[in-house]
């Protein structure tokens, strides 16, 4: 989706980052994974690029 597009350029992103309920980012978009599956993708590719694997 495009508006992916937009998420993923940001330079400040830290999908390993804790969020407010104390779960990663990452694992918050597992956890969402009906229906976005794509995104779950994207975002352990994003990680992979960078030489950080999703925990």
């Amino acid at each position: 989706m495009p508006i992916y597009d937009v998420f993923f350029a940001r330079p400040d992103l830290d999908l390993l980052r804790p969020g407010l309920d104390g779960r990663q980012v990452l694992e918050n978009f597992r956890l969402w994974a009906d229906g976005r599956a794509d995104l779950v993708a994207r975002a352990e590719a994003y990680l992979a690029g960078r030489g950080a694997p999703g925990r």
